[in-house]
């Protein structure tokens, strides 16, 4: 079964956003990510992971994990990813790195 999630939001000039956490039991662990981006900035997108079995969840960084994608402009793009890691929840992170705009993004996660 394939889930989908989706996420929308403006982040301002070097600002972070999130997406909603997915509960990653049974999730195979691949992941695409579909991003349309509109306005001046430039996005980043990784991820974190948690254990927590319930709210409030702490979030951390795999240790080995890349970026999904960087130095995104305007314009659609897809990206498949798997995590480094199991865990039992999945977030991802929207970073503005341009440091002077901001950016637009709408997301959607697909997971296996």
């Amino acid at each position: 079964m394939i889930v989908a999630q989706k996420t929308t939001a403006t982040i301002p000039a070097s600002g972070v956003g999130y997406s909603p956490p997915m509960k990653l039991s049974s999730k195979y662990g691949f992941f695409s990510v579909q991003t349309v981006v509109s306005g001046s900035g430039t996005l980043a997108i990784t991820y974190q992971m948690s254990n927590s079995e319930a709210e409030p969840l702490v979030w951390s960084s795999p240790a080995e994990a890349e970026a999904i994608a960087s130095g995104l402009t305007a314009g659609t793009t897809m990206y498949k990813f798997e995590p480094v890691t199991i865990g039992m929840w999945l977030r991802l992170v929207f970073t503005e790195t341009g440091t002077s705009n901001t950016v637009t993004y709408a997301c959607s996660m697909a997971a296996q």
